[in-house]
This record gives structure tokens, C-alpha cells and sequence, in this order.
């Protein structure tokens, strides 16, 4: 149960730290990499996986809705440094990435 708390708290806070152009309408707008299975991918035509759904969870209780948009990482950095989307799921942390990115705390860590 503190895992799950500890996960909803860090996602939320992700979405109230970033800089929003969301803030006239609700809508966060939100690259992701549809070849990145299990954290998202896409299923009938509808975007899913554990960073979607977290994600999906976290706006429902905050008042936000999400626009998804494909995007390879490179195209995503370059979308968020242009205040063209909101946020990026699931990038992997790298000091090239921090120059353009402030990250949440991790959600997630593996191994390689």
C-alpha cells in the first residue's frame, strides 16, 4: 500500500512541478514512445501501459485531461524545449536529457 501512495504522490507532484501551457484549458499534452511495452504502448487504437494508467489516475483526480502524442525521445526533447507538449513519459534520466528536462523522482527503477 506505501508503494502505491509513494508512486500516486510522485506522479502527481510530477504534473504540479513542470511548467504547464496547459493552464487556460486542463489538457496536458504528453509525448510518449509507442514502442516502449510495458510503460506504453498502443492497443485497439487506445494508448495503455503502467505509465499511461498511473498517469491516467493521477489527472482524473486532479482535474487535468491528457492528449498523447507519438513521439520518438529525440522529437520529444525537442517538442519540450519548443513549450510544444507538457511532459514526456518514461525518459531516461541522463545529463544531456537534464539540460532540457526537470525530472520527477523515479516511478520506476530496473537494471541493465
Amino acid at each position: 500500500m506505501k508503494c502505491r501512495i509513494g508512486i500516486l504522490i510522485a506522479v502527481i507532484s510530477m504534473v504540479f512541478t513542470m511548467p504547464l501551457h496547459a493552464e487556460e484549458n486542463n489538457t496536458l499534452t504528453v509525448a510518449y514512445d509507442p514502442h516502449l511495452p510495458p510503460m506504453h504502448i498502443n492497443e485497439d487504437d487506445r494508448v495503455t501501459g503502467f505509465s499511461v494508467e498511473l498517469l491516467n489516475h493521477a489527472a482524473k483526480h486532479t482535474g487535468y485531461s491528457l492528449e498523447y502524442i507519438p513521439m520518438t525521445q529525440e522529437e520529444s526533447l525537442r517538442a519540450i524545449a519548443n513549450n510544444e507538449i507538457d511532459m514526456i513519459l518514461s525518459i531516461p534520466f541522463s545529463d544531456r536529457n537534464a539540460e532540457v528536462v526537470e525530472f520527477s523522482d523515479s516511478i520506476l527503477s530496473t537494471s541493465s
